[in-house]
């Protein structure tokens, strides 16, 4: 390491436990960091090692998407926790303040939109899943065209972060479960 450069210890290399590996925090931290490998190969400590080696340090800043609750134990003056609010969030009025934090909708995945709307273990869920998928994609697809993207609108995906209007898909939820299909249940 250079003179002065901030040394950040991610333990022993496993070819040689008695040599250490370190990074320097200086540069680390002039770039984006991911940390990726196969399940049990240790990416969980590394993380763990270098946030509170991070929260130890006067100038550096962390953001971690810890959507598992994996270092929720973590603690220090340079730890902030905030967790992905609810509905009993929204019933409740909580924010920031309470370590509560809003995402707009359309960011989330498919998933977790089903979720919401879809009880998975009612007989027609597969059904009510292709019709909220289909709905999402055509609200996704109008903001698209609307805005002219066209480069986009030939790339996305229903987990693609684009914007679209709750109301838009919620009403057309509503008309399609109110629609009368001929020779169904004695319709028309």
């Amino acid at each position: 390491m250079t003179g002065g450069a901030q040394r950040l210890s991610l333990g022993a290399y496993s070819l040689d436990t008695n040599a250490q590996a370190f990074v320097n925090g200086n540069r680390l931290f002039q770039r984006h960091v991911i940390i990726v490998g196969s399940t049990g190969s240790g990416k969980s400590w590394t993380t763990a090692r270098l946030l509170e080696q991070i929260a130890e340090l006067d100038s550096a800043n962390a953001i971690v998407f810890d959507m598992h609750g994996e270092y929720a134990s973590m603690a220090g003056d340079g730890f902030v926790h905030l967790r992905l609010a609810g509905p009993s969030d929204i019933e409740a009025g909580k924010g920031l303040n309470d370590g509560v934090l809003y995402l707009p909708y359309w960011l989330m995945s498919y998933e977790a939109l089903v979720s919401m709307f879809v009880d998975r273990s009612h007989q027609n869920a597969p059904n009510q899943a292709m019709v909220m998928s289909r709905t999402v994609v055509d609200a996704k697809t109008g903001f698209l065209k609307a805005g002219g993207h066209v480069e986009v609108l030939a790339n996305f995906t229903i987990d693609s972060p684009v914007p679209f209007r709750m109301e838009t898909v919620l009403g057309e939820l509503n008309r399609l479960n109110a629609e009368m299909v001929p020779g169904a249940k004695g319709g028309h």
